[in-house]
């Protein structure tokens, strides 16, 4: 039994050693609580800049940040990937023997996120990647299938679901975003 506890000791000691050694420290010390201001610059790969706006518009509600374009303590980078699209659902289609189509997709988003401390100009967090998905539904190409005066909207031919999707799958991306910068050690 003694050395039983001397072990859990010795585990604890050393678990603490190297959460230590890393920089790891325990305790809550937020971005927030160390900063006041922030800018966001223009975000690459954002080609109308509505992600941009939408970053923006999150981090000023849901964090004690506010936004200064000229003078801010933090920069937040962030870098979009192309968005990712693929195949999830799928339906026999009608009249169409032992034929598969497509009606569900799943639109993938990746941004590298890098927050810089614009007084020292180093870097406080990141890069990061950081990833949101949405699944969305559309309505196969069959040509003679016509539903679409009974979907109310929600069922669209994939390029236009897909398009749609967008917004949402951008405001998921930005709520993983402040995420990151609000919940960090």
């Amino acid at each position: 039994m003694k050395y039983y506890r001397l072990s859990i000791w010795m585990s604890l000691s050393l678990f603490a050693m190297l959460l230590s050694s890393c920089g790891y420290h325990l305790g809550t010390s937020s971005l927030s609580g160390q900063y006041q201001t922030f800018y966001v610059p223009y975000v690459k790969g954002d080609v109308q800049g509505y992600f941009t706006q939408t970053l923006i518009n999150r981090i000023a509600v849901a964090t004690p940040l506010r936004y200064d374009q000229d003078g801010a303590d933090l920069e937040v980078k962030v870098c979009l990937s192309a968005p990712a699209q693929r195949n999830i659902g799928y339906i026999y289609a009608p009249n169409l023997p032992n034929v598969t189509t497509p009606n569900e997709g799943r639109l993938t988003q990746t941004a590298t996120v890098t927050v810089v401390d614009c007084a020292r100009r180093c870097t406080v967090m990141g890069p990061t990647e950081i990833t949101a998905w949405l699944d969305y539904d559309f309505e196969p190409d069959l040509g003679t299938v016509n539903r679409h005066a009974f979907s109310l909207g929600q069922l669209e031919m994939n390029p236009l679901a897909r398009d749609a999707a967008g917004p949402a799958l951008y405001g998921l991306l930005s709520e993983k975003i402040v995420d990151y910068v609000n919940n960090s050690w």
